[in-house]
């Protein structure tokens, strides 16, 4: 085996690997969204958002809109409660993989709070309180400003609750990151402390 037969079979390997972990990410996303969702006084809570913003943290933008796409179309079919389907908000739970995806690539391939942060405001400013209240409007026949309102709050402590959740998670997943099909091989999970592999 060349050099060059090498490289196209590590290669292969390595993007069988990125689409393995994307199928994980996508069950565990669609059994996060149907099964896994907490209800706070009058909030519902749900940790796929967290489990799609990792997803674009590990395998990027693409990937994470992809994933997100393919997880709110299933979760629809597969449980829809009665609720009538809208592509804005499949297209609005892809913006949230691509953005987290977006952040990490514009920290240089690194995954830090700073990250999960920017991710976190951009995500709940734009998908949870103007898209969302936008398309709802449109569905429900009634004024955005209506629906806008309560969800700011709604938004707000959810987006506080995503960020812990989501530096635990890149926290637990620190140990094997050198294992995982990353966007980068050199991405690094850290927080205030400084990489010292450079």
């Amino acid at each position: 085996m060349n050099k060059r037969n090498v490289k196209d079979f590590l290669d292969r390997q390595y993007r069988l690997k990125r689409l393995a972990l994307a199928s994980i990410l996508i069950a565990i996303t669609l059994i996060c969204s149907i099964y896994l969702n907490v209800y706070i006084v009058v909030f519902k809570f749900s940790v796929a958002n967290a489990v799609l913003h990792i997803a674009g943290y590990i395998l990027g933008p693409i990937y994470g809109f992809a994933i997100a796409i393919i997880t709110n179309t299933l979760a629809f079919f597969i449980n829809s409660n009665g609720a009538a389907f809208h592509w804005g908000f499949t297209i609005t739970a892809g913006l949230q993989g691509l953005i987290a995806g977006l952040m990490m690539l514009l920290n240089k391939k690194k995954v830090d709070w700073k990250v999960i942060l920017a991710t976190n405001v951009i995500t709940t400013i734009l998908c949870s309180i103007i898209l969302r209240s936008y398309f709802l409007a449109e569905l429900l026949g009634k004024s955005i400003y209506v629906l806008m309102k309560p969800r700011i709050l709604n938004s707000a402590i959810m987006g506080i609750l995503y960020i812990i959740i989501e530096i635990l998670l890149i926290t637990a997943l620190k140990p094997i990151e050198n294992k995982l099909p990353s966007e980068s091989k050199f991405i690094t999970f850290s927080f205030g402390k400084k990489d010292k592999s450079k």
